[in-house]
């Protein structure tokens, strides 16, 4: 007997698994979460900037004295063992806090017409976002324009 028969097993079952393993599909899962919700957590308490006030697409706001521009912010979340929907929220806040400081650095003091255009999907709603979140990352992705109020 070989003393090299021993290692014959060894080779074979890692290929074997190899070839029989089937590859796992992560699907992405598309959410709508209410924006209520989202703006009355604690991590919108502790991070929006309550100087620039933000509203949703067909949400009511004061006279527009100046429309700046309309801009994109395209955040993310981990989602990995994370409930999804506080990742969709937590990439919610991140990206309102990214258009607030865009008012701020273009000198304006409000974000309105704000929709979801995540995955080139738009989404406008006054009172749901959109969100795309998988296993590891949840994404969200608004528009709003910069405006500075009368």
């Amino acid at each position: 007997m070989n003393k090299y028969n021993y290692l014959f097993p060894l080779l074979i079952l890692p290929l074997l698994l190899a070839f029989t393993a089937q590859p796992s599909h992560a699907e992405d899962t598309w959410y709508e979460p209410p924006v209520k919700s989202a703006l009355e957590s604690t991590l919108a308490a502790e991070k929006l900037h309550s100087e620039i006030k933000i509203y949703m697409k067909g949400q009511t706001h004061p006279a527009v004295e100046r429309k700046i521009g309309e801009y994109k912010s395209n955040k993310r979340s981990n989602a990995f063992w994370k409930d999804k929907e506080v990742a969709c929220e937590t990439a919610f806040i991140s990206a309102l806090i990214a258009l607030q400081e865009r008012a701020i650095s273009e000198a304006g003091d409000g974000v309105i017409d704000i929709y979801s255009l995540t995955a080139y999907r738009r989404y406008e709603s006054t009172d749901k976002y959109n969100c795309l979140a998988g296993n590891m990352i949840a994404n969200v992705v608004l528009m709003g324009t910069v405006v500075r109020f009368e």
